[in-house]
């Protein structure tokens, strides 16, 4: 049993420990006696002298009654004082006895036990107080040299408070009552209950909670409505904020901290009736977020191209949500494909505040329209206009949306070598880059560059009354690229399809003659067939270099032991210059060699276009384009 002590630790209340006035019951039966002697020497002193002086008998026994009630009176109040100083000295001496005898007979577990059965009756409503007594704290009481001191203010119900102390720590508070009857009753105390100090259990760490909700707010946890007196007084920055939002005062918000909540809480919380989204924000905090009526969006419309900002932050997918509508066409796109402009609208929700909203396309600033209702609409900057570049031969008309373009579009030298020769018309297939160095082979081509159209255009263009054949087309972005090419003509060169299809079957030798490194003895005819297909070409053009860089590859492509043409068909003549011209062969040759002993045969098909210049008085193969297709 623990050691019962009195003593007064320090620095306590004011109403704790004050001394009592503890007063023990007297015996008064000898001055009672006295008072008695003297009531009865005064009667016979009383008696004598009436014999002696022969008063009235009258007069004598007034006086004795007089004195005989005195007497009375006085011992009456004797007897009242004396019962009420035993009544007080009997209800603290019990009280305390009671007290003392309880902490004497009380182990651990009992405590334990008074700890499940009173903290679910004083501990706040919101935590399940009994399993936090039973599973959390029970476990964790520990109890040194347990003492009292009494309050001496009472309880609210005017009971007796003793405060309990283990090792001089506050641990809880013990309310008494009396239950006995009557003024001479010795008193019948019982434990009307405990009032334990959570904080004395330190070896338990209880989470901290702080719960972030809109101010006004009605909070509950565990289905309990939480007072007001919760709140604390210092603010923070809203966390139900966007990122578009700065300054807590953007929206106001009330913070609730609970440091006497163990298990995780159940938390809700209205506004105006209206339920709150809650919100995890990580190490024991929650915010409640605003009700959509309590907050308000916008809207950004920009061109696609041009970037969104709304407090300085570039709107992205990850923040805001994107979506691609049509816009509506300008004057200029009359005529045109039908395909209208695309605009990126961005859509930010749940802001409290005004926001600042911009637009950007590189570095430049994108004018806005209008911001009614908090829709931000943007200006289609020049740079979000479509710019067509046209290539088309010298002389030919261009179209577009069915407008003629005037020849202030056109571009100053027209187009360059470079661009024709990495380009989509047949000319660029041969690599003509070069070809300005014989005079009078390379076309002219000309070069427009217009702008201004809100969608996609209709791009045409006409050489005499014959509609040009459209090349190509590339688009990047708001940039167009159009490339018109000459078309083939009607007209039969007999001379030109022979050196033409002469030069297919030189290449065709030439690939179907390979292997002599394997086969040292074809070696003669494989130079030989390298040899001449080279002479039919112009030493140092590009067809030539693509010739000898293939020498390696094709010697080690298998020898065929004989090939022949099924068919030769030279279409696509045409005509550039007078003194340049490209036409195309299409072939399909048989083929036949023996491997491992055994003869086979196979097809191959595709064809060979080739660009022809007069150099030297001669007609010579400037550069082809080689197109098989899988040997059969």
């Amino acid at each position: 049993m623990s050691e019962i002590r009195n003593d007064l630790p320090k620095n306590l209340p004011d109403d704790i420990g004050k001394e009592q006035n503890i007063v023990s019951m007297t015996d008064t039966s000898g001055e009672r006696g006295d008072v008695m002697s003297k009531i009865g020497v005064g009667l016979d002193a009383n008696f004598e002298g009436r014999e002696r002086r022969r008063h009235p008998k009258s007069h004598g026994l007034l006086k004795g009654l007089i004195a005989y009630f005195s007497a009375a009176l006085l011992i009456l109040g004797i007897l009242v004082v004396v019962s009420w100083r035993f009544a007080e000295i009997r209800e603290g001496s019990r009280a305390e006895l009671f007290v003392e005898n309880f902490i004497a007979e009380s182990d651990l577990s009992v405590w334990q036990q008074q700890l499940r059965l009173n903290l679910p009756k004083t501990y706040p409503a919101y935590e399940d107080a009994s399993k936090l007594a039973y599973d959390v704290l029970s476990p964790a009481f520990e109890l040194g040299e347990i003492t009292y001191l009494r309050r001496t203010a009472p309880s609210a119900e005017g009971y007796p408070v003793f405060e309990l102390f283990s090792d001089g720590e506050h641990f809880a508070s013990l309310i008494i009552k009396d239950t006995s009857i009557g003024l001479f009753s010795m008193g019948q105390w019982e434990i009307e209950r405990f009032e334990f100090e959570i904080s004395y259990f330190d070896n338990v760490e209880f989470p901290e909670y702080r719960i972030i909700l809109p101010a006004g707010a009605a909070l509950t946890v565990n289905g309990i409505a939480i007072e007001s007196d919760k709140k604390e007084n210092y603010t923070v920055a809203y966390p139900a904020l966007s990122m578009f939002e700065t300054g807590h005062d953007v929206a106001p918000c009330e913070i609730y901290v609970f440091h006497d909540v163990y298990f995780i809480p159940e938390l809700t919380a209205t506004l105006n009736g209206e339920s709150l989204v809650l919100n995890e924000n990580g190490e024991g905090e929650w915010y409640f977020s605003y009700p959509e009526s309590a907050s308000h969006s916008i809207k950004v419309t920009v061109p696609v191209g041009v970037d969104a900002f709304v407090s300085g932050i570039h709107l992205t997918e990850e923040l805001a949500s994107r979506e691609e509508i049509d816009g509506e066409l300008g004057q200029l796109d009359d005529g045109g494909t039908g395909t209208l402009p695309r605009l990126s609208v961005w859509t930010i929700g749940n802001l409290f505040g005004e926001v600042e909203v911009g637009a950007k396309i590189g570095e430049k600033a994108v004018d806005l329209i209008s911001s009614e209702g908090g829709n931000y609409k943007f200006n289609t900057p020049d740079e979000c206009k479509y710019i067509v570049t046209v290539i088309l031969p010298s002389g030919a008309e261009l179209f577009v949306n069915g407008k003629a373009i005037g020849a202030d579009k056109k571009s100053e030298g027209g187009a360059s070598a470079e661009e024709i020769a990495y380009g989509f018309t047949a000319l660029g297939k041969y690599e003509v880059s070069e070809l300005g160095v014989i005079e009078g082979a390379m076309p002219s081509f000309d070069k427009y560059v217009i702008t201004g159209y809100l969608a996609e255009p209709n791009v045409t263009a006409k050489l005499g009354d014959a509609e040009l054949e459209l090349a190509g087309t590339v688009r990047d972005g708001y940039n167009i690229r159009c490339e018109f090419d000459f078309n083939a003509g009607d007209i039969f060169d007999a001379e030109r399809i022979a050196t033409a299809e002469k030069f297919a079957e030189a290449y065709i030798a030439y690939i179907c003659g390979g292997g002599s490194w394997n086969d040292p003895d074809n070696e003669k005819d494989f130079k030989a067939n390298y040899a001449a297909l080279k002479a039919q070409m112009i030493e140092g053009t590009a067809g030539y270099v693509a010739v000898m860089e293939s020498y390696r590859d094709v010697n080690l492509m298998p020898k065929y032991d004989s090939f022949a043409f099924d068919s030769k068909n030279t279409t696509d003549l045409v005509e550039y210059t007078d003194i340049s011209l490209s036409c195309k062969v299409e072939f399909s040759v048989t083929r036949t060699r023996t491997l491992d002993g055994i003869e086979q045969t196979d097809t191959l098909t595709g064809s060979i276009s080739v660009l022809q210049v007069l150099y030297r008085g001669e007609w010579r193969v400037w550069s082809f384009v080689y197109s098989p297709t899988v040997a059969e």
